[in-house]
Order: structure tokens, then C-alpha cells, then sequence
């Protein structure tokens, strides 16, 4: 399957997602937790021009500007980036949201201090493309900060493939009245991500791409905030963060 038409599957994937989506990921515990762990990262000082990659609903680059941040913040899905506006209006905060596309950004070379994806790169169909766009709009010494976890490693245990099938996917039908059986199974063998072993394929591509200082290291804020959540979707376990510095 070509990138295009990958690319418009996962469009479509998160433009039905979109409310489910930002109902799950606005609380204040949510939007704290990642703001502490961004003042950990990047420091307390404010100011650095940060562009969030994949920004959904806004979680990170809300969470940027509140800690004084100027933030950019694009998505593929118009749906997404209109959810992340209110999300920035209710809250009061400055964000310049734009529709785009992460393998192919409309700026100009050195551009950000930081760049900064959270859950994005293993939807792509070619990561190698986005490092390459993510590095050329970094200024010299700028950031690059991947946010991911292993969602598809569940494929893997007899465990996970147990709690996916008999207890997660039921729940889902139940709560959400959609078939989870279906969300991105069949696009699986198109997303090169889903089938390395990360982080090592994290560093290693930003190491290919010529960063320095690349380390990885666990995140442990919980992809899911309340029970019911944890049980439809804790199955897929725990988060990691990449992190260099371009050269």
C-alpha cells in the first residue's frame, strides 16, 4: 500500500477518534503530569520556539505554552487540530495549531528550538522521512524528543493477546459502541515502527540521522487515568521518551 494511501486511512482512523480521543486525555491530573515532565526536559525557562508534531488534541503543546513556551503545534486530522483550539481557548492559552502533515512540514530549515512528538511515530508510514523533515527544522543545538510506547507488542504475549481479546475490546464495544477489532489492525504491516524493537530503533534513527547526546528513558505518566480506561487499554503497556541533540 502506497504512503498516500496510508496516510489517508490513519486520517480517517482519528477523525471518528476525535471526541473519544479528547474526552480521554484533557484532565488537569493528565495536563500536570506532562507539564512537570517537560519543565524536567527542557527546563524552567520559557520562551524556546517548540514545534509539537502530531499535537491530537493539544495535550503537549497546552501543556508547553502554560509552562511559557511559543508553541507551534501540527496535525494531520482537521478534526484533531479543531479540538485542540477549544482545548487552548478554554484554557487560555496561545498555541498557533496548524493541519499538516509530519513527514512533509511547511516551514522553513532551523526554524525550532525544539521539536517535540508524543504517540506519532508509530502511526507513519515513513519515520525515516519525518526524523529527516524533524531535523531540518531544528536550529543547530536544537531538540528532538520522541514520545512513544510499544502498543502492538501485546501481539507478542499470551497474556496481553488474552486480556486484548476477552477483556479490552468487550469493554470497548460496551462503552464506546465501536469495534475495536478493526481500528488499525489491517494497517499493522504498512507502520515499520510496530515491527522494531523500540526504543533501540528510536535511537538508532536519531543517531542515523546524525543527533548526539541520543538516550532513552521510561515515562511514567499512565496512558490510561481512570479504571475503566486502564482496563480497556493498560494492556498496552508503558511509554518511553527519545531524546537528541542536533549536531
Amino acid at each position: 500500500m502506497e504512503s498516500t494511501a496510508v496516510k489517508g486511512l490513519v486520517r480517517e482512523y482519528w477523525k471518528k477518534s476525535a471526541v473519544r480521543y479528547n474526552k480521554a486525555h484533557q484532565s488537569e491530573r493528565e495536563h500536570g503530569s506532562w507539564k512537570e515532565l517537560l519543565k524536567t526536559i527542557l527546563g524552567p525557562a520559557g520562551g524556546l520556539k517548540v514545534l509539537d508534531v502530531g499535537t491530537g488534541t493539544g495535550v503537549i503543546a497546552l501543556a508547553l505554552a502554560a509552562a511559557g513556551q511559543q508553541v507551534t503545534a501540527l496535525d494531520l486530522t482537521a478534526e484533531m487540530v479543531e479540538k485542540a483550539k477549544a482545548n487552548a481557548e478554554r484554557r487560555g492559552l496561545v498555541v498557533d495549531f496548524r493541519i499538516g502533515d509530519a513527514e512533509k512540514l511547511p516551514f522553513a530549515d532551523n526554524t525550532f528550538d525544539v521539536v517535540i512528538s508524543k504517540w506519532l511515530l508509530w502511526t507513519l508510514p515513513t519515520p525515516e522521512k519525518a526524523v529527516s523533515e524533524w531535523q531540518r527544522v531544528l536550529r543547530r543545538g536544537g531538540r528532538l524528543i520522541i514520545i512513544d510506547g510499544n502498543w502492538w507488542d501485546f501481539r507478542k504475549s499470551w497474556a496481553k493477546r488474552v486480556w486484548y481479546h476477552l477483556l479490552a475490546m468487550p469493554l470497548v464495544l460496551i462503552t464506546e459502541r465501536r469495534y475495536a477489532w478493526n481500528s488499525y489492525g489491517h494497517l499493522v504491516q504498512h507502520l515499520p515502527m510496530l515491527s522494531r524493537k523500540r526504543p533501540e530503533a528510536d535511537v538508532e534513527l536519531l543517531e542515523h540521522f546524525g543527533f548526539v547526546g541520543v538516550e532513552a528513558q521510561t515515562v511514567d505518566i499512565p496512558i490510561a487515568q481512570t479504571f475503566i480506561s486502564w482496563l480497556k487499554y493498560g494492556y498496552q503497556g508503558g511509554q518511553f521518551l527519545v531524546k537528541g541533540v542536533k549536531a
